[in-house]
């Protein structure tokens, strides 16, 4: 992260608690936070600025025709919004039942937002494919989940290249976006 990406990602997630700040903790509240943790973390992150501003060429998305496309963003649409919304829920029940510090709260509920994503992600690709077999008559019925959790797969997404695939970089700004989207939570329930 470059010292003027890191600016912009610190200035934007202040202006966002600012934003947010003494508002009711109400469900639209929090939903809206989901594109603005996405945003603070593309901020910073000027691997994928330079692989969005060329297009992320030679990627296979760019395969698909327009149907498929639309299918794929419907679909990595819909799956973020039920990740970030399964988030908000834990972070609900657990600033509501459990009466630990605030950091280590922050903490427990950060980790086990990563779990929960590692999880879902891990499981994405079968959805994927279920969706290129319709696009894609000859493809078989088959699994294609590797494991229920590779740190390996989580790790090379988060460092967020350039040059990564459209893919990746959605996955790696979706797993970095937990921190903002979280933590803004937890500053938002003390007031």
């Amino acid at each position: 992260m470059t010292p003027l990406a890191a600016l912009l990602c610190l200035a934007w997630t202040a202006l966002v608690y600012w934003f947010i700040y003494l508002r009711p903790w109400t469900w639209a509240l929090t939903l809206s936070l989901i594109p603005l943790a996405l945003i603070a973390i593309a901020l910073g992150a000027p691997g994928v600025w330079v692989t969005a501003a060329n297009g992320y060429v030679g990627d296979s998305f760019w395969t698909l025709g327009a149907g498929g496309r639309f299918g794929v963003l419907t679909i990595s649409g819909v799956g973020l919004a039920l990740i970030f919304t399964l988030l908000a829920a834990k972070t609900r029940v657990i600033v509501r039942q459990y009466h630990i510090p605030g950091p280590i709260l922050l903490l427990v509920d950060l980790a086990l937002g990563v779990l929960l994503f590692g999880i879902v992600y891990a499981v994405s690709p079968q959805v994927f494919y279920s969706f290129y077999r319709l696009i894609f008559a000859d493809l078989p019925n088959q699994w294609v989940i590797d494991t229920i959790f590779d740190t390996d797969q989580l790790r090379k997404i988060a460092r967020l290249p350039e040059g990564g695939s459209l893919s990746d970089h959605l996955a790696g700004l979706s797993l970095w976006a937990i921190l903002p989207f979280t933590l803004w939570q937890h500053l938002q329930k003390k007031h």
